[in-house]
């Protein structure tokens, strides 16, 4: 994500988070965009804080944004292309998550007064709408599910705390999700979820 994206939307979430009531909030962004990395709609995926000011600030922040054709091209490397980008090397880069033709930015996450704030965005390269589309697959749907409802209870049931401290790392278990089809109850455990 660009830099100058990055700091828009920390300065719409910082002037709009002493509004928010409860602790850990989520929203989370869509942006559709083309090949040349053009940005052709953005929406509100899924929000804890629907028709929030911060929710307009953001949007208008993404509408300003260019894709880099580096993240396009992570979202889907030629077939034998010597020089692509392995998984493993993009999860280090600390930079996306690329699935084919959706490419999860960063999440930026804002604190103030004991309340934060997640920002997810996530970019669809459209090849053609209902192609990109059909590539989504109904585990990315799941997994991203759970991770929002890991955010909105991220704090750790008293058995877990000692091996994975106070806070569940919904990241992580994103990840695991993605990798293992399964979400980790064991360290990022749903509510109502028994831990053996």
């Amino acid at each position: 994500m660009p830099r100058s994206t990055e700091r828009a939307m920390t300065k719409c979430a910082e002037s709009g988070i002493a509004r928010l009531t409860t602790d850990y909030n989520a929203v989370i962004f869509e942006v559709t965009a083309t090949k040349s990395g053009e940005i052709t709609g953005i929406r509100v995926k899924g929000s804890d804080i629907p028709g929030d000011p911060i929710e307009g600030c953001v949007k208008e922040a993404l509408g300003a944004m260019h894709i880099s054709p580096w993240i396009v091209s992570l979202g889907s490397p030629a077939p034998g292309e010597k020089n692509a980008v392995s998984k493993e090397s993009r999860g280090q880069t600390g930079f996306v998550e690329a699935l084919g033709p959706l490419v999860e930015l960063v999440p930026i996450l804002v604190s103030a007064g004991g309340i934060t704030l997640i920002l997810v965005v996530t970019v669809v390269i459209t090849v053609g709408v209902v192609e990109a589309v059909g590539r989504q697959t109904k585990l990315e749907k799941r997994c991203m599910e759970l991770m929002v409802e890991c955010l909105e209870n991220r704090q750790q049931p008293p058995k877990n705390r000692e091996k994975f401290g106070d806070w569940k790392d919904c990241k992580s278990c994103l990840a695991e999700c993605r990798n293992d089809a399964e979400w980790p109850d064991y360290k990022c455990p749903r509510l109502g979820h028994r831990l053996d």
